[in-house]
């Protein structure tokens, strides 16, 4: 977490370089060049980081580039377009993956009901997916949450790869 700090830090990134994400797919070589380190090749460790850093950067792109295909793929799908309600949350879903109408309504400086049927038409196109939860905020009917299972999945496939 430190190294991943500084490098952001440093290097004014967006986010964070995920050096672990090579480190777990390489825990030997890892293993081992701590242990060169220890023992004082310090080359031999920041020869190991140095591969690590290149791997996470190529591994961001791939997972840039898998998440921006499904977005085209759901922005194609919807009817939504240009700077619409919809199209905006389909551009967000990455960093809002959940949404109702209270949070796009105010996120886009629209009415709740014009977010309400932004979002459903979102989930009519397939694009979203209606979810209700029990805990309600008023009385009345459950809270309706929106979210993209096809984001998820791709998501938890990414992490689990």
């Amino acid at each position: 977490m430190l190294i991943q700090h500084v490098l952001a830090g440093r290097m004014t990134l967006n986010a964070p370089v995920p050096v672990s994400i090579p480190w777990s797919q390489d825990k030997d070589g890892y293993i081992a060049s701590l242990r060169r380190y220890q023992s004082g090749d310090t080359n031999a460790w920041i020869e190991f980081f140095g591969m690590s850093v290149v791997s996470a950067i190529a591994w961001m792109h791939s997972v840039e580039d898998r998440v921006g295909s499904l977005l085209a793929s759901l922005a194609d799908r919807s009817r939504s377009r240009g700077e619409s309600v919809a199209a905006r949350v389909i551009r967000d879903l990455p960093v809002h993956p959940i949404v109702n109408a209270d949070t796009v309504a105010e996120r886009y400086g629209v009415s709740r009901q014009a977010a309400h049927e932004a979002l459903a038409r979102l989930a009519e196109d397939g694009v979203l997916t209606e979810r209700s939860f029990s805990r309600r905020t008023k009385s009345g009917r459950p809270r309706q949450m929106f979210t993209s299972m096809e984001l998820i999945e791709l998501l938890s496939e990414i992490i689990t790869d």
